[in-house]
């Protein structure tokens, strides 16, 4: 809540003091023996999870992999092209999947893979020209 303020640090003798305006929002003990330490009272800061969250696939990818061996390593080729985790290329990919019948939607996967295609965009327009005939009238 105090990140980005401009806040007021007293360094006592003893303790350092952070205000925010007139309000006291930290006190520490001031380390006198040792030169740059930094110290943190334990219920200031919620520990960070990011990295066992990498450890663990996302739902998305959980529920994309296992099925068709072409959406695995397409899969696999999505989240090294995507920033972070890749959960929101996934859960776009996982839609197309939930939206388009299972056939054309893997025929398409395999095309994108042959020709290195991550952009979900044209991924999609594959699947709608696969699609067209069997499930559309457009002539």
């Amino acid at each position: 809540a105090l990140i980005g303020k401009s806040l007021e640090v007293q360094k006592h003798w003893r303790k350092v003091i952070v205000y925010d305006k007139s309000r006291n929002v930290a006190e520490h003990d001031r380390i006198l023996d040792k030169r740059d330490t930094r110290t943190t009272v334990p219920g200031h800061h919620v520990p960070i999870r990011r990295k066992k969250d990498a450890r663990v696939p996302s739902k998305e990818e959980q529920l994309l992999v296992g099925n068709d061996a072409v959406l695995d390593a397409y899969v696999a080729e999505l989240k090294k092209r995507s920033h972070g985790r890749g959960v929101v290329k996934l859960r776009r990919l996982l839609h197309l999947q939930r939206t388009y019948p299972g056939e054309p939607f893997l025929k398409a996967v395999r095309q994108a893979l042959k020709y290195r295609l991550f952009d979900l965009s044209r991924l999609e327009n594959i699947i709608l020209d696969y699609t067209a005939g069997d499930f559309f009238d457009l002539s």
